[in-house]
């Protein structure tokens, strides 16, 4: 999985190499969820609400494998 933001679109894309079903969460920087855990089916997030500062986004299948990202939203 790798996730990518292009610059001046308002979502986050995400790749998914072996088209799996994955759960989706985000957090500010004080551990606060903003996004709560939502399958994701698409291959993009909007996070067009979320004000300009640093996030987590936790990512994990139904296997429980889970990847966590850093990204800077401006």
């Amino acid at each position: 999985m790798k996730l990518f933001e292009t610059k001046g679109n308002p979502f986050l894309q995400i790749t998914n190499l072996n088209n799996q079903l994955v759960n989706v969460e985000i957090y500010n920087t004080s551990g606060q969820q903003i996004i709560q855990p939502i399958t994701f089916k698409e291959n993009s997030l909007n996070i067009s609400n979320l004000s300009n500062g640093l996030y987590f986004i936790r990512v994990s299948n139904l296997n429980n494998q889970q990847k966590i990202f850093k990204f800077l939203k401006k």
